[in-house]
């Protein structure tokens, strides 16, 4: 495995069909007289957490099947081994349906969060204002009184530091660098709450131009996905940041709500600009010139403002719920752990619980 977190899963093949299993992984054959299939599934599912100590490597993790072999099973006779893994099974399946509804659930508020992004920042909040073509394919129509203009003509670009991973230490100048903004600090970065890395004091006095401000945008100009064009963080706070390895600096040329523009960059209509111009396979590349000559669109200041509180509380609402239904996802892997756990240990007797 990749992580170790995820060392020891296991699977049951549950088909009359020869089937074949691949690299990087270890088969148990039982013999059926002895012992059932879908029990000893059941069991060893609860040996993940105690297979990771056996684990070798750094960047891959792995145990073998000597480390396999030092497990003792408990085997109840052969009929009750059947019961415990039908009662299993039909517990689990119920456990599974409620956790895949929730996770479903997730994906919804989602996915409502992108849709009311993508009117808001192109349609503002009163519906009742006249509208006009903004002579762009991706956006449609926008409220009359709003202006179309080209990224330059709002914002300075410049190269964050030219540095690699050796550069970065545990103390110093903190510095935001394109693989968080990739996976931890998308959208914001808030350098009293999060956990950066950091660079020599001494870029203080030869890379002025790498510092951020309060309100600086930082781009990624690399992604491995095209999912990943146009991932962004800007700075939500005071306090000295420098812009690192891979990105792109967008910095306000000026006054306006740095949080609207914020979410207009994580639009679809904004994104799509960027991916139609990127060129790539397995790296996709972002540069200045791309970034430079994208539209955006620009409302009056009051209104920046209105809708940066409008998406916030949406945005402030929508990731509460979330929270609460990964909270209840959590319980219910928990609790599916447990439940397997006591039940192939014979803690639960589940004897007649279900048809054999």
């Amino acid at each position: 495995s990749e992580t170790i977190e995820d060392l020891g899963h296991t699977c049951y093949y549950d088909n009359e069909n020869i089937g074949l299993i691949g690299g990087e992984q270890i088969l148990l054959n039982p013999n059926h007289e002895v012992v059932s299939g879908k029990y000893l599934y059941y069991f060893t599912c609860r040996l993940g957490s105690q297979l990771k100590k056996y684990a070798k490597g750094l960047k891959v993790f792995r145990f073998n099947t000597n480390d396999l072999k030092c497990f003792s099973i408990a085997l109840a006779p052969l009929q009750e081994q059947k019961q415990i893994a039908d009662y299993l099974t039909k517990k689990i399946t119920e456990i599974d349906k409620l956790i895949a509804e929730k996770v479903e659930l997730i994906t919804l508020y989602k996915e409502e969060k992108v849709a009311t992004i993508n009117h808001v920042v192109t349609k503002g909040l009163d519906v009742s204002v006249p509208m006009k073509d903004s002579g762009i394919e991706w956006i449609g129509e926008i409220p009359q009184h709003w202006e179309v203009k080209k990224l330059k003509n709002q914002f300075n670009l410049r190269k964050g530091l030219s540095i690699t991973k050796d550069n970065l230490k545990d103390k110093g100048i903190a510095c935001v660098n394109y693989g968080e903004i990739h996976s931890k600090f998308g959208f914001e970065v808030d350098i009293k709450v999060h956990k950066l890395k950091f660079v020599d004091e001494s870029y203080l006095e030869t890379s002025q131009k790498a510092l951020l401000d309060t309100g600086d945008f930082v781009f990624s100009d690399t992604s491995e996905d095209i999912e990943g064009v146009g991932n962004f963080t800007y700075v939500k706070n005071e306090g000295q940041l420098f812009a690192g390895y891979h990105t792109i600096i967008v910095k306000p040329k000026y006054r306006m709500i740095s949080r609207y523009f914020a979410y207009f960059f994580d639009s679809i209509k904004f994104r799509s600009q960027i991916r139609s111009e990127v060129k790539g396979v397995k790296v996709f590349s972002i540069t200045q010139a791309i970034l430079k000559n994208v539209s955006i669109i620009i409302p009056p200041y009051k209104e920046q403002i209105k809708i940066s509180d409008f998406l916030t509380e949406k945005d402030n609402n929508i990731t509460s719920e979330v929270c609460k239904i990964e909270k209840e996802i959590a319980l219910l892997k928990e609790y599916k752990e447990a439940l397997i756990s006591e039940v192939v240990l014979g803690k639960v007797d589940v004897r007649g619980e279900v048809e054999s």
